[in-house]
């Protein structure tokens, strides 16, 4: 009697399975080495003065009314006209002139109470210079101390605080546990995000010039109140 065969497809399957679940997780490939002392070329940077314009004008921006298209304007006038005009009615009705008083008051108070909202909300407007923190590394980072090995980069800003990730995109506490660092895939430049625990984020991007002299940090900058980010550039020449 004839041994029973197994489907090609039974025989395959158990095996394919087990290889793949050999595989590794993919990592992101090395970048480029950033090691050295790199100081800040003021002509060729973005400043503080210019980033908080550039905060000040998004923040702005996303504040701005949106306008009601004009016939939805025209409509509304012409409904409230027949509404005043309907109360004007009813007061010569009911009670002479007196009710017609009341009714024009009413309007009177009415528009106050809205003066008084726009003028609230210009306050807020005018008032938010307060929230327009650039990043908190601006202040420290006109010269910058990067260490990288195989799996992590360490950058020492002015003030001794280190900012250090993983290059393998896993996540670290970084900057004296104020944030969390996480590379992201670049190919050879070294993008990565910091979170902070306030809530604001900030995007980074690294590259070295081809003659490996120069380094340009693009960053984008999104404080917690805005929708937007901000993006400023930050270069820097080697001196070492």
């Amino acid at each position: 009697m004839p041994t029973p065969r197994l489907p090609v497809s039974l025989l395959i399957g158990p095996s394919l399975l087990f290889a793949t679940s050999q595989v590794p997780a993919q990592q992101p490939p090395a970048p480029s080495d950033f090691s050295g002392l790199w100081r800040i070329d003021d002509q060729a940077s973005d400043n503080l003065v210019q980033v908080t314009a550039r905060l000040r004008m998004e923040l702005k921006r996303e504040q701005a009314p949106i306008v009601a298209p004009a016939n939805a304007s025209s409509s509304g006038a012409t409904s409230q006209a027949g509404n005043r005009g309907g109360r004007r009615g009813g007061g010569m009705g009911g009670g002479g002139m007196g009710g017609g008083h009341m009714g024009g008051g009413g309007m009177g108070g009415g528009h106050d109470r809205g003066g008084r909202r726009a003028s609230a909300s210009s306050g807020d407007a005018s008032g938010s210079d307060g929230l327009l923190k650039p990043p908190p590394m601006l202040d420290n980072d006109a010269v910058l101390v990067v260490q990288q090995d195989a799996k992590t980069v360490q950058a020492r800003l002015e003030n001794g605080e280190q900012l250090a990730m993983r290059l393998d995109g896993g996540h670290q506490q970084t900057l004296n546990g104020n944030a969390v660092a996480r590379r992201q895939a670049g190919g050879g430049d070294l993008q990565f995000s910091l979170q902070f625990n306030d809530g604001n984020r900030i995007d980074e991007t690294w590259s070295r010039a081809a003659d490996g002299r120069t380094l340009q940090v693009t960053e984008r900058w999104q404080p917690g109140f805005l929708q937007h980010p901000v993006v400023f550039r930050r270069v820097y020449q080697r001196v070492d």
